[in-house]
C-alpha cells in the first residue's frame, strides 16, 4: 500500500516545525508533499531545511484548491492512500501514521479516520506561541 502524506501549509513557520517534528518522530520512511499557499514568512525555507519535498504556490489558492491540488498529484503518483494535514494545529502527542496505514490495511471498508479534534481544550494561543 502506498501512502502520501500531504500538508497545507500557508505562513505557520511558528508551529509547522513542531508539527513536521512530531510527524517525523514516531513513523519510518513517509513520503510527505507540502503545499505552499504562498507564504511570506519563510515557511519554504523551513520546509526546504526539513527536506520536505513542497510544491509552492505564487499566491494563497485557498484551502479546498490547494487541497484537490495535493490528491491529484497523489493520485498522479500512484497512491492509494492520501493521509491529509492541516498545519494549523499544534501536535501535542506523536501523529501515529504507521499505526492508521497499518489499520487502513487490517480494516478494508474504512475511509476515513480524524486526527485531531481541533477545540480551544487542546490548545490555545500560549501553547503555539510556546513553540517559536
Amino acid at each position: 500500500m502506498k501512502v502520501l502524506v500531504t500538508l497545507l501549509t500557508w505562513n505557520r513557520r511558528k508551529i509547522l516545525k513542531r508539527i513536521l517534528n512530531s510527524l517525523l518522530k514516531r513513523n519510518d520512511e513517509l513520503d510527505i508533499l507540502a503545499w505552499d499557499n504562498g507564504s511570506t514568512d519563510k515557511t519554504c525555507d523551513l520546509l526546504k531545511s526539513m527536506d520536505i519535498e513542497t510544491i509552492n504556490s505564487p499566491s494563497n489558492i485557498g484551502v479546498f484548491a490547494a487541497t484537490s491540488k495535493l490528491w491529484m498529484e497523489a493520485h498522479r503518483r500512484g497512491y492509494d492512500f492520501v493521509i491529509n494535514l492541516q498545519d494549523d494545529f499544534p501536535c501535542i502527542n506523536t501523529i501515529p501514521i504507521n499505526d492508521m496505514i497499518q489499520y487502513l490495511n487490517e480494516n478494508q471498508d474504512v475511509g476515513f479516520i480524524l486526527l485531531n479534534n481541533k477545540t480551544t481544550e487542546s490548545y490555545g494561543e500560549d501553547d503555539i506561541e510556546a513553540f517559536d
